[in-house]
């Protein structure tokens, strides 16, 4: 089955940029407005779904830096995706990705950390900051699936799809992207499963419905 995103190249020519800027910063902030409608609708119904072996992994605060970091790097990625028809192509997967978690958000919202976790392993300074910016914005109902790892996942699939050093590179950010959802506590290992299996069908909707795209 051919890759979508095959032939996929990044650029750094400022009008290639300037095109993308408006789909990119229009994408992001429609879903970032619904997000945060979604992370301070009332919920009623919640439940917990950490297992045994997501107590195992470790809290490390220093990795709330990455986080943050991979967000702006999947931000600026697509910025700068050369081909219009593979930006069209990231763009629909990852707005498809995000309407179906927005709808399980809104209809089966799953708890899974608490805010007390900093006071608990005595977080402070630039961490300690982030981590209050994060519980600012974000309430832990929107568990499950986790659109964090969901947003790596795609951002791995482009880095996949270079075929080259930079590629490289942006796999092991997304990587490391995956990871920090759990040394942070923001997501246990079903909510980021959760989040592969949305962007999968969310590809295969493409697919499916997309015939004039490549592949």
């Amino acid at each position: 089955m051919k890759n979508l995103l095959q032939g996929i190249e990044l650029t750094t020519d400022p009008a290639l940029i300037k095109r993308n800027s408006w789909l990119v910063v229009l994408t992001f902030f429609i879903m970032s407005v619904l997000y945060l409608w979604s992370n301070h609708f009332p919920h009623i119904d919640v439940a917990q779904n950490a297992l045994a072996l997501d107590q195992q992994i470790p809290f490390m605060s220093w990795t709330i830096t990455i986080y943050w970091a991979v967000l702006l790097v999947a931000f600026s990625g697509a910025l700068m995706i050369r081909n219009i028809k593979h930006l069209h192509i990231v763009l629909v997967i990852n707005a498809i990705t995000f309407l179906i978690n927005f709808f399980i958000w809104f209809n089966f919202p799953v708890v899974y950390r608490g805010d007390n976790i900093i006071m608990e392993h005595s977080v402070s300074g630039v961490n300690r900051d982030l981590f209050l910016i994060l519980y600012y914005f974000d309430s832990p109902a929107n568990s499950f699936p986790s659109g964090h790892v969901s947003l790596m996942c795609l951002v791995a699939w482009v880095g996949y799809s270079l075929k080259s050093y930079a590629g490289y590179i942006i796999l092991l950010i997304s990587a490391l992207g995956v990871l920090s959802v759990f040394t942070t506590r923001q997501h246990t290992i079903i909510d980021a499963v959760g989040g592969l299996l949305t962007v999968l069908l969310a590809v295969v909707i493409v697919r499916s419905f997309f015939k004039k795209l490549p592949g």
